[in-house]
């Protein structure tokens, strides 16, 4: 039979009980088997797969032509397919020519059409936390000499505390899932106040996340404690008043610990805002105006990069300050852009804007004054965003507006009561100027950008801050914010990432994006290793998996479904099947007519067939 010829039998029995050849050669046997089989069922009337099987691999079942009608069949097919000398001559050489074409086109042809038709996709790493991330705590416990003398420790023993917080972790909100706090907490003795800063400062360098509460008792005179039960300083520390109730006293620590100082409920939000988990419609009216205002000012991410613009807006072509007061304004803001820096990169510019008018929304009282009506805020702001510079820029832009007029402009709000100004989440701050007063166009400015950065947290009905713009605690809790927004914000762009990619054929990845999400994908898992002071590589994992995500090559084929792919496709690899089907055909007719019924050891010769 042909497939002697063609190919060794042993090789087939080897490509049929092994994956000795491999995948192309599986193809072959395949291919040989398909053409094969319908001419075995006819010519030996037999229909059992295992016979077939067993023919190719060298069986010697009794399967021949023995009577008549096998004979006359047999006549009358190589009457059909009988060839003439010319093409007997030429057959080896067409042989040939058909295998290897079928060979390429088999081996190289189908790879090379899959390769070209399908979307290339890099490989890139999943980012999986099966337990979770742990943060790191040190609650530093400072009481002093002086009191010691007088009220003995007015702070539980540590491991009283340990336990303490073990079992009232739910009750006080004290872990915030998917992350884990560990506590270690210490308490130390200092002899007097002038240690506590050096003091405190090294604790917090040897340490990842430091809370550093001071205890005073009687002994000790603070005039900032008066009236006040906690006083919280521009360094990193927080006092805290003693009282005899070891159980309030407890209380107090937790509150100071949780609710300022690491501020638990905005590390909630953060959270459930990356996990996209928003609080029900139907909750919202029963929360507090606090927590109403939380919903707003944790909505957006806290970025690694930011830009900042401010604009001073004159309604007639000159303006009420001079330019020492503009400088001045300017310089201030930027000190506040300066010291949280680490934590977000901000590009700050400024800019005028003269004859912008106003006059559409300003109205007079009685008195002859002008004010701004708070419904008109909305339409005044997409006033600026029409006239004001783009940027061009996929990270975030809050824009600070101060009006300069000639004549005092107010702006009051739903109750009718005058304000100094209005922040708007994402967006940034509209300020009314005083004439004459940049002093006081500069603290509504911070105002406004502690605000918008997360530091304008509800203090504690008692508490009082210090009058600092912005306190070293603050930088600390919110450095610990961003890095609980980055890791959260990486897993989440990852996983979209794998999502995309598992839900819609069509989007690309390629290398530079794939390249991207591995380092991102690295440095954030040496952020959660090395905890909350590798906060830099947890900012630029976070910046990396976000211009992953949105990189505009994601789009390249997402308009390209796979029924036009196939429509373009088609007229270019259609016509190769002509010459595919025609080597089927030759090679299927020169079975039928030259080794149709030649076998080894068979005595049977269809030439003798008149």
């Amino acid at each position: 039979m042909f497939y002697e010829w063609l190919i060794p039998q042993q090789w087939l029995h080897q490509a049929l009980n092994s994956s000795y050849f491999g995948g192309v050669s599986q193809l072959l046997v395949m291919y040989f088997v398909f053409i094969g089989w319908p001419s075995f069922r006819i010519s030996y009337r037999r229909k059992s797969i295992a016979e077939f099987l067993h023919w190719l691999r060298g069986g010697t079942s009794s399967v021949w032509p023995t009577n008549e009608d096998d004979i006359r069949q047999a006549r009358r097919r190589k009457k059909i397919f009988l060839l003439d000398e010319d093409v007997r001559r030429e057959m080896p050489f067409r042989v040939i020519a058909a295998t290897s074409f079928l060979f390429f086109m088999i081996v190289v042809g189908l790879p090379l059409w899959w390769k070209t038709t399908s979307t290339y996709r890099a490989r890139f790493q999943k980012l999986l936390y099966m337990e979770p991330i742990i943060i790191p705590v040190s609650i530093n416990l400072i009481h002093f000499q002086e009191d010691l003398m007088v009220t003995g420790s007015p702070i539980p023993s540590a491991e009283y505390l340990k336990e303490f917080y073990l079992a009232n972790a739910s009750k006080y909100n004290l872990n915030i899932e998917p992350f884990e706090v560990s506590y270690n907490i210490a308490q130390h003795t200092l002899g007097n106040m002038s240690e506590l800063e050096a003091s405190v400062r090294k604790w917090s360098e040897e340490t990842n996340f430091a809370v550093n509460i001071a205890v005073v008792g009687p002994s000790l005179s603070l005039p900032e404690l008066d009236g006040y039960w906690i006083y919280l300083d521009s360094k990193l520390t927080a006092f805290l008043k003693y009282v005899e109730d070891e159980e309030k006293m407890i209380e107090n620590l937790v509150m100071v610990q949780t609710d300022v100082l690491m501020d638990f409920r905005q590390l909630h939000g953060i959270i459930r805002r990356n996990q996209k988990k928003p609080v029900e419609p139907w909750k919202t009216p029963n929360l507090s105006p606090s927590e109403q205002k939380r919903l707003a000012w944790n909505s957006p991410a806290l970025g690694s990069h930011c830009n900042v613009h401010l604009y001073f807006i004159h309604t007639h072509d000159d303006g009420w300050y001079s330019m020492e007061q503009y400088s001045a304004i300017r310089l201030n803001v930027m000190r506040f852009v300066q010291k949280i820096h680490d934590i977000t990169i901000i590009s700050f510019n400024s800019e005028h804007l003269w004859d912008f008018d106003l006059s559409n929304w300003v109205e007079k009282d009685v008195v002859g004054s002008s004010f701004l009506q708070w419904q008109d805020v909305n339409a005044i702001i997409t006033k600026i965003d029409a006239v004001t510079s783009t940027v061009e820029s996929s990270l975030s832009l809050l824009k600070l507006v101060i009006i300069d007029s000639r004549d005092k402009i107010a702006l009051h709000d739903q109750m009718g009561k005058e304000v100094e100004g209005v922040v708007i989440a994402s967006w940034g701050a509209l300020i009314t100027s005083k004439h004459n007063d940049s002093t006081s166009a500069s603290s509504r400015l911070i105002a406004a950008l502690r605000a918008l950065f997360g530091f304008d947290t509800d203090l504690p009905h008692g508490s009082k801050r210090s009058s600092s713009p912005i306190s070293e605690w603050e930088l600390e809790r919110l450095k610990l914010h961003a890095y609980v927004d980055c890791l959260m914000n990486t897993v989440s762009s990852v996983h979209a990432m794998h999502d995309l990619v598992d839900q819609i054929d069509n989007v690309i990845i390629d290398d530079e994006i794939a390249g991207r999400i591995n380092h991102a994908t690295s440095l954030t898992t040496s952020a959660v290793k090395e905890g909350y002071r590798n906060f830099a590589a947890a900012c630029e994992g976070q910046l990396l998996a976000v211009k992953a995500r949105e990189d505009p090559s994601l789009l390249k084929l997402l308009y390209f479904p796979s029924d036009q792919k196939f429509a373009v496709y088609m007229p270019l690899f259609l016509p190769v099947l002509i010459p595919i089907c025609g080597s089927v055909w030759m090679l299927y007719k020169l079975k039928f007519s030259e080794w149709l019924y030649h076998c080894e050891g068979n005595s049977f010769d269809v030439s003798d067939i008149s």
